[in-house]
């Protein structure tokens, strides 16, 4: 016996990790590293595949440097994206097709509403684009029969729409759809600091939403306000970052922190299609055999395990041409449908068949990412304004990245869960930065420890063990320049790089975050 996985399957896979992701009961982070530069990078500029070993994959375990977390606002269900434009032909949802899921019957229009398509006049071309955001299924005057799904909102747009991909959620399982904006009366001014210029010192908003923005109140050089110009939307996170022009400002020390609304209901048109979506209605009706001879239209009965369906033929000519639904009925997982005959002369019946298409479970509308067959998880994150062991920035070129997912705290068994991490150690003593510069090497005199500078900053310095080494506390470390200082303080990686499951490793040309670039990363990966 021949044995078959269905479409739904790959769903399924996608779904239980968004699920782990939102309910926390997994953790997915992205990582970046491989700071040395490709062979014959200055040359060729050749990147070199990343290969499925597990050798390569302890390299770059070795060479990750920074993490940051994928939380539930940086992933997303997403489905093929399918355009509509004036005289496609577009497919109907049809629940006998084997294929269905590499159809195109759900459409995406300029408005960025998601619609599902329950008829397409018999394979006619489409010429009318559906609108609206109604609950029920509408007819088009080019007798396509539509039904809105959902509405992509801005924020999910920026991060997980491309020509190729587009998003799908639920409403209930998904926060971009409340409102998510910077509460402008609930702010607090923990210190003012001093010495602000108000001439040249402003303030950004860093966050998962996008469009807030804030001017800050400053008197004598000291920040006693803010005015909330804009509230943003898609919030449920954000950070007022103090910003001067020049790095001659003498202002500091100032700290102000923000709050994000409250999120809103469940009162949106893709949190109403769900909730009145109706189980079990039929979504169209298909003439199989017209038949001819009819003198009227026929009486068309609908039987099966649901209540309430009824329809009407159509004719032309003598043949049954259409059938239109009146009442979609509920309650359906199967429907027969009978057409009455009609006696010609002769002996002959004027006989048409008909058949029934059932809606998905829930109805349309109910469970949008399953009924799209969303077997693509996306993956976003951004790593602006991230720090290693809060001191060391990541300003550094950089050539890998990837995903991996439940790892450890160092020294630990436990789960990491912070929002970054720091895969190197930080080392602290008396040196200067020039004297160390980022990819060069360090080691003891006996050259039993071998460490790799990331970046330096005067008496702190992150490096990288990629031979195993562990530095400790007064130990002396030597560079090619002969530059030498004594270790006298260190803080430990934040996780064990070497715990967890790598998902997927990524090699690139040198990227590099600075205050004019910043890193980001969007990786769709196909279940």
């Amino acid at each position: 016996m021949t044995a078959i996985i269905r479409p739904i399957f790959h769903y399924s896979i996608a779904d239980s990790i968004y699920e782990k992701i939102q309910t926390q009961t997994a953790s997915y982070y992205y990582y970046i590293g491989k700071i040395n530069a490709w062979p014959n990078e200055e040359v060729d500029l050749v990147v070199p595949d990343p290969i499925n070993t597990q050798s390569y994959e302890n390299d770059s375990r070795n060479n990750m440097v920074t993490l940051k977390q994928v939380t539930i606002n940086d992933v997303s269900m997403c489905v093929r994206r399918i355009d509509w434009a004036s005289g496609v032909i577009y497919d109907q949802y049809d629940d006998t097709d084997v294929n269905l899921d590499s159809k195109n019957f759900y459409v995406l229009t300029t408005d960025f509403n998601v619609y599902k398509c329950l008829s397409n006049n018999y394979n006619s071309e489409s010429t009318e684009q559906p609108s609206g955001q109604d609950l029920v299924a509408v007819k088009y005057d080019d007798d396509y029969v539509w039904k809105f799904m959902y509405s992509i909102p801005n924020i999910l747009r920026n991060k997980f729409l491309i020509p190729s991909y587009m998003p799908v959620t639920r409403k209930a399982k998904n926060q971009y759809y409340t409102p998510g904006s910077i509460d402008p009366d609930n702010w607090v001014i923990v210190d003012g600091g001093s010495l602000y210029d108000p001439e040249t010192t402003s303030a950004t908003i860093s966050g998962d939403g996008e469009g807030a923005a804030i001017t800050l109140q400053i008197e004598d050089g000291v920040i006693t306000g803010i005015v909330v110009t804009a509230v943003g939307e898609g919030y449920t996170n954000a950070t007022l970052n103090i910003v001067k022009v020049s790095e001659e400002d003498p202002g500091s020390g100032g700290q102000v922190t923000i709050q994000v609304s409250s999120s809103g209901t469940i009162d949106t048109a893709q949190g109403d299609v769900e909730t009145y979506a109706v189980d079990g209605e039929l979504s169209s009706i298909i003439v199989t055999n017209g038949s001819n001879g009819y003198t009227e239209a026929p009486i068309v009965t609908i039987t099966g395990d649901g209540t309430g369906a009824e329809a009407t033929a159509i004719i032309s000519d003598g043949s049954v041409v259409a059938i239109n639904l009146t009442n979609r009925g509920s309650g359906y997982s199967y429907a027969t449908v009978a057409i009455a005959t009609e006696a010609l002369l002769g002996g002959a019946f004027a006989a048409a068949t008909a058949r029934a298409i059932t809606s998905p479970a829930g109805g349309h509308g109910f469970n949008a990412p399953k009924e799209l067959f969303a077997n693509t998880l996306c993956f976003y994150t951004s790593f602006t304004n991230v720090l290693n062991h809060d001191a060391i920035p990541i300003s550094h070129d950089y050539r890998q990245f990837g995903i991996v997912s439940n790892i450890q705290t160092y020294g630990s068994l436990g789960k990491y869960s912070g929002v970054t991490a720091a895969a190197g150690y930080l080392l602290e003593g008396t040196f200067l930065a020039i004297e160390y510069p980022p990819d060069s090497f360090i080691y003891t005199a006996d050259l039993s420890k071998n460490l790799q500078v990331v970046t330096a900053l005067d008496n702190q310095m992150l490096v990288i063990s990629i031979d195993g080494t562990v530095p400790e506390v007064d130990d002396v470390y030597t560079n090619a320049n002969d530059y030498s200082f004594t270790l006298t303080d260190l803080t430990e990686p934040n996780i064990n790089k070497f715990s967890g499951e790598m998902l997927f490793i990524d090699n690139q040309t040198a990227f590099e975050s600075s205050e004019e670039q910043e890193i980001s990363f969007r990786t769709f990966i196909k279940l």
